[in-house]
């Protein structure tokens, strides 16, 4: 048991016999284990990998972010792990190296003399922590 508090699903469009049944299933198995059904953590989507790309991306940078995901469908699931490795990647080679505060993540150390780039860059790393310690994506 993972412990998961929210969960979410890409389910196939509504108008599907079969994504409708899944979709209750779904509902079943979250209120099975004593975890709300929340109706905002359901997306039908239509089985194309673009849409549900679309969908995580926009799931996992919301405040009310999913703990885990049911994906109704193969190409959903595609979509949705291009998603999370787009993400991932994101944070390892983007955030990271910006609030460790050095220009390569393999270096791990300031520059020993400034450069105007290395002072905006200084900048635009102070100025975005913040920003990333409230979307909760701090490194």
């Amino acid at each position: 048991h993972l412990r998961h508090k929210r969960v979410a699903t890409l389910a196939g469009p509504d108008y599907l016999a079969l994504a409708r049944e899944r979709t209750e299933g779904f509902r079943e198995a979250i209120t099975g284990r004593g975890l709300p059904f929340d109706s905002s953590q359901v997306w039908c989507g239509n089985y194309h990998v673009d849409e549900a790309f679309e969908v995580c991306k926009d799931l996992l940078c919301s405040e009310a972010r999913p703990t885990g995901l049911f994906v109704a469908g193969n190409l959903m699931l595609i979509g949705v792990m291009r998603a999370i490795a787009a993400l991932l990647i994101l944070r390892q080679h983007i955030i990271a190296p910006i609030l460790a505060g050095v220009r390569s993540p393999h270096l791990g150390r300031k520059p020993k003399q400034w450069t105007t780039a290395d002072r905006q860059y200084e900048q635009l790393r102070v100025g975005m922590q913040p920003l990333f310690q409230e979307l909760g994506i701090a490194a």
